[in-house]
């Protein structure tokens, strides 16, 4: 009986260590590569550059039918003359690589298409493979060929409910499409998905023809008819036919890529989820997202979950326009309804800017109930609301008032005085709000009452803090909007000021901490320290404060992602508007020193807001409840209404300094 317990422990941790070795060398990962490249390419004699922790070599490729792996993958020399087919490095070393890798025909990155890309590994395949020949559907498509393949769709289901014959391919198709591809087409009708139809590994011009036949009639869902095609908006999402199998390291992290598609396998069955899930459904983290494919598309026994294989890949996603005339492209469930955003404050950045408050402004008017309160968080899938919150309340009063005076938009004023009414009268001297909540919405309350022009109210909210702050524990959010507040008031306001400044040195400190030791923390937590310190700089006449002060703004731009956004935590990958407006809206305070981190925020927020384009899967009914807002996270379909007033806040600043060259403000 011992032996055997033994060898039990022994065989889990040889299994154990297996894994890691795998992991560490990037294994797994590895042979799906090679598999894929002889198999699917027949890449026969194709170098690949391994440039990976531990391995930097050259590996050439050949097909094995015979082997147990089906190919082989032996270490090589390369000369300057052979050129490299494929790069395979850690994530976000592309770079780096093409420096150790050399050769002229290595020179630009313009060379070099990314196929597969994930948070641990890259692979970049050489174009000029494909010199003379059509590029591969993995490269990606034109705007003109997302057209055509959405009008085909849409052409052959018409046909198809007419019970006639199916249109000829359109002229524009090119024998690209003649390549073996698997997609979705999916139909949107009124807010609701009516259709999700997969079709594998058939050439893309059949698969089109093969999913659009089949899509009006999703057993799932009702039947599409010919007038709900007329409402419907065809989505297309092409899968990319190299599948990596999902690491260790990504499960332990646990976080989703909602730019991925991801493919569930036990034995027979299959599951898969796309990125439109996520205009469907919520997950909580990786694993649910998991376990849920597994139940709900895979059908796999709980007892099987472990032994099922994982895999992720890349997509092609794209949905036509609200008038079916244009094409829209998606970033995970994300659809981009503008160009990129440039990085200068141009005309363009200050019509896009007024527009986009505007539209803010407007949505937090039309959600204000009779008495002035304002529904803090909507869920669009649910219409579920939540009533009350008052700290997010004075704050949108202000943004409100604020936003109102910077764009001349009498009806937001209006409502910010509104909300102010009602808060004068159910908020400061409501008997049960916990403290740490009245006092960080009293920090709002008095700045709101300052933008409105009432000095002596806001002087007695601030007073109310000042007296009971000491009771307070330590919290760098609250910490630093009651420091900021309290420096408003300038040096003459001798207790305010003193209070303030010691607050925002406290904070100072724990931030200067745990940048030392290297914490993770929220990237929310500290910003607003940058408000005390330009408030003590004007003040004071001290350059050190405004150094300071551009120093942290320096830190925050270099966690700004690839997007524009702002990831959660240092080092992280998942970003939230509420997050990275609240950057935004600091950095507004030192534009000239972050043009262009400003206008690459900017850019990732409004493709964040909610309009006409981007609400195809929002019900009729409730669209006009979150148009306007802020989506509050890609996996998350939820308007926050502190994500519309950090970016009001932040508009507000760029247009005041941009038509004055201040930088001082209330909030």
């Amino acid at each position: 009986m011992g032996k055997r317990i033994f060898d039990m422990k022994l065989l889990d941790y040889l299994e154990k260590k297996k894994l890691e070795i795998e992991e560490r060398y990037f294994i797994r990962e590895l042979q799906a590569f090679y598999l894929w490249a002889t198999q699917r390419l027949a890449a026969t004699g194709a170098i690949v550059f391994l440039y990976l922790p531990e391995q930097i070599k050259y590996i050439v490729l050949s097909k094995k039918p015979n082997s147990r792996k089906g190919y082989s993958a032996q270490h090589c020399k390369r000369s300057n003359q052979t050129p490299v087919s494929f790069i395979v490095c850690a994530s976000d070393e592309f770079l780096d690589c093409q420096k150790v890798l050399g050769g002229k025909e290595n020179a630009s990155q313009d060379d070099w298409q990314p196929i597969f890309r994930s948070a641990r590994i890259e692979i970049w395949e050489n174009k000029k493979r494909y010199d003379g020949r059509p590029l591969p559907l993995r490269f990606g498509f034109s705007d003109e060929e997302k057209r055509n393949m959405l009008y085909f769709v849409r052409k052959t289901i018409e046909e198809t409910l007419q019970e006639s014959s199916p249109p000829s391919l359109p002229v524009n198709f090119s024998e690209r499409f003649d390549e073996k591809i698997s997609l979705d087409v999916a139909l949107w009708v009124k807010g609701h998905l009516r259709s999700s139809v997969i079709v594998g590994n058939l050439p893309l011009n059949e698969a089109l023809r093969s999913a659009a036949k089949k899509a009006p009639f999703d057993s799932r869902f009702k039947p599409v008819n010919a007038d709900d095609l007329k409402r419907a908006r065809i989505e297309i999402t092409i899968m990319h036919s190299l599948r990596m199998p999902l690491s260790l390291f990504e499960k332990k992290v646990n976080e989703i890529d909602v730019t991925k598609g991801y493919r569930l396998v036990f034995g027979k069955n299959v599951g898969w989820y796309l990125p439109e899930t996520f205009n469907c459904s919520r997950f909580g983290n990786l694993r649910e997202f998991l376990e849920r494919l597994a139940y709900e598309k895979a059908k796999i026994p709980a007892r099987c979950f472990g032994s099922a294989r994982a895999e992720l890949f890349e997509v092609d996603d794209f949905i036509e326009s609200l008038d079916t005339s244009s094409v829209l492209s998606l970033v995970g469930p994300v659809a981009q309804e503008t160009a990129d955003q440039g990085t200068d404050f141009d005309k363009r950045f200050m019509a896009d800017l007024e527009n986009c408050m505007r539209l803010s402004l407007a949505h937090l008017v039309s959600i204000q109930e009779k008495d002035g309160n304002i529904s803090p968080q909507i869920n669009p899938l649910t219409g579920q609301e939540k009533q009350i919150d008052w700290v997010r309340l004075p704050l949108a009063a202000g943004t409100l008032i604020l936003g109102g005076q910077a764009i001349g938009m009498p009806t937001a004023i209006v409502a910010g005085e509104k909300a102010l009414e009602y808060l004068r009268h159910h908020f400061a001297r409501h008997p049960s709000i916990p403290l740490p909540a009245k006092l960080l919405g009293l920090a709002y309350y008095a700045k709101t009452l300052l933008i409105s022009g009432k000095k002596e109210e806001a002087n007695e909210a601030a007073g109310d803090i000042y007296r009971h702050v000491d009771k307070l524990d330590y919290e760098p959010i609250a910490y630093l909007q009651m420091a900021s507040l309290f420096l408003s008031f300038g040096k003459e306001a001798e207790k305010f000021w003193h209070k303030g400044e010691a607050m925002l040195s406290f904070t100072l400190r724990d931030y200067e901490n745990k940048l030392k030791k290297s914490e993770k923390f929220s990237l929310a937590f500290f910003p607003e320290a940058l408000n005390g310190l330009l408030r003590l700089s004007a003040a004071t006449q001290k350059d050190e404060w405004r150094d300071k002060a551009c120093r942290m703004a320096q830190w925050l731009t270099k966690q700004q992602l690839s997007d524009g956004s702002f990831a959660s935590v240092p080092g992280g990958s998942f970003a939230y508007t509420r997050g990275t407006g609240k950057i935004f809206e600091v950095l507004s305070l030192l534009p000239e020193e972050n043009k262009e981190a400003i206008c690459r925020a900017f850019g990732w927020l409004r493709m964040m807001q909610y309009g006409e384009e981007n609400t195809y899967f929002v019900p009729e009914e409730r669209k006009l409840r979150v148009s306007g807002g802020f989506r509050h996270d890609a996996l998350n379909q939820e308007v926050w209404s502190d994500a519309s007033s950090h970016v009001l806040i932040g508009g507000a600043r760029l247009l005041h300094w941009l038509k004055t060259d201040d930088e001082n403000m209330v909030f």
